[in-house]
């Protein structure tokens, strides 16, 4: 299936609304896949993808959990925020055959991890800033992220675990440990 009719059905299944950031994510992604040496169309094909199961309600998230098997841990099954990144993943493996590297990619683009891939980065980082989003910070965030894509990583995990902590919610542990590595204050384990 080319991109254009995967476009064409992912904005079947999401709102208007939700469509426009996810095309901003597609096009922010191929723009920045082609700065720092990544493969434009991959990107582009992760970025209108990482959001297609956001809207989905608790039960039919459950449904994808019990279908292909995944496991919550305790942090995940109390925050149904991070569901669509963790059940998006087989299906758009089982549905479009996405590769490894897209179905990572779309997996950790709301915690990020640690040692994160060229993809992931791109991912994560142009669903925080792609241009329909507005928020203290983001104008930086973009010009960060077209100048040092490592540096503008730092800054908005940064953000991410000070605006989840001012919700007063919990920051998910792959979150804390991509801010540690990407500071230097973890290693990924063998």
């Amino acid at each position: 299936m080319d991109y254009e009719s995967i476009k064409a059905e992912v904005e079947k299944v999401l709102s208007a609304r939700r469509f426009k950031h996810s095309a901003g994510v597609a096009d922010t992604a191929a723009a920045l896949a082609e700065k720092y040496g990544g493969d434009a169309d991959e990107a582009r094909l992760a970025g209108i993808l990482h959001d297609i199961t956001k809207e989905l309600s608790p039960e039919e998230h459950m449904k994808l959990v019990r279908k292909y098997n995944i496991t919550l841990d305790e942090d995940e099954k109390a925050a149904p925020k991070l569901w669509h990144a963790i059940t998006a993943p087989p299906l758009l493996k089982e549905r479009f055959g996405v590769s490894d590297a897209i179905a990572s990619a779309v997996r950790y683009h709301t915690t990020g991890r640690a040692d994160m891939s060229l993809l992931e980065k791109i991912i994560y980082l142009a669903d925080y800033m792609e241009p329909s989003r507005d928020f203290d910070g983001v104008e930086k965030l973009r010009r960060l992220t077209f100048e040092n894509l490592d540096d503008a990583l730092r800054l908005a995990l940064r953000m991410s675990v000070e605006e989840v902590k001012r919700s007063g919610k919990k920051v998910h542990k792959n979150t804390l440990e991509a801010l540690m590595y990407m500071e230097g204050l973890k290693k990924p384990e063998d």
